[in-house]
């Protein structure tokens, strides 16, 4: 874990693949607090993240790299704050709204807080609009890709299961057994790696998350940036007790191979 006192504000914060995760607002205690720019979409609108501490790597320039890729790193996101919890408007001693404490119109002059939060829901509106045009314009295009080039990008679950996982330096670590599939968008999480040798846990399976894995023509395998050494501490279980893959279970993963692959 880097020194957080060298963490900045308006930092950008970057995974160890170098993607964009976000940018520092400041630090509080031994968590990054991210701005509200990339707080995503829906209910996470406009709400502060939190990255814990230990994910960082180095801080470099006006970077801070964290052991965790992009992907990864947003397993360990967290919005509660971890203050008192009081949201604008729970105060007991505040009990009017940030527009009755304004002065109250007149008849005299047109009412410029109805007129502002007339355009306010006018702007919000419109930004929704542009974001569903975004979001329909990037699945047409990906739709269109696999159209387009769909033996190059598409493969069976058949052909991928029984491939060869190959270890950073060359010996093979295992055969890729099945994958584990996001219900919700139909990603691939984790490919589900098996392991009969002996390296004194027998037959074990090994979720691999699946951005830490490479394809080599060469190779015809999946590389995996690891040791056969480092694996024997890698999470694993055995196929007739699979875990279940809650919050802390993937996060243990993700902390895992992103410290060993760097």
């Amino acid at each position: 874990m880097a020194d957080l006192t060298n963490v900045k504000k308006h930092m950008e914060v970057v995974g160890a693949d170098g993607v964009h995760v976000g940018t520092v607002d400041k630090v509080e205690g031994d968590r990054i607090k991210l701005t509200k720019q990339d707080s995503g979409q829906g209910s996470h609108q406009g709400h502060h993240h939190y990255l814990p501490g230990g994910l960082v790597a180095a801080v470099e320039g006006d970077k801070v790299r964290l052991s965790a890729t992009g992907a990864n790193a947003l397993l360990f996101e967290e919005e509660k704050d971890r203050s008192s919890g009081a949201k604008v408007g729970t105060n007991p001693d505040h009990t009017r709204s940030a527009f009755q404490d304004r002065a109250q119109p007149t008849n005299s002059g047109p009412d410029w807080s109805t007129i502002g939060l007339g355009l306010a829901a006018a702007g919000v509106a419109a930004g929704a609009a542009f974001l569903a045009r975004s979001k329909a314009k990037a699945h047409d295009e990906f739709e269109l890709r696999l159209q387009t080039d769909e033996n190059v990008r598409l493969i069976s679950s058949a052909k991928v299961q029984g491939t060869p996982v190959v270890g950073r330096n060359g010996e093979h670590l295992g055969k890729i057994e099945n994958f584990m599939v996001d219900k919700y968008t139909g990603r691939v999480a984790y490919a589900v790696m098996s392991f009969g040798g002996t390296m004194g846990f027998g037959e074990a399976l090994f979720p691999l998350p699946w951005s830490y894995l490479n394809y080599d023509v060469d190779k015809d395998g999946y590389i995996l940036n690891i040791t056969k050494e480092q694996l024997a501490n890698a999470p694993k279980f055995k196929p007739s007790e699979a875990p279940e893959f809650d919050t802390r279970y993937r996060q243990n993963v993700a902390r895992f191979y992103g410290r060993a692959s760097i």
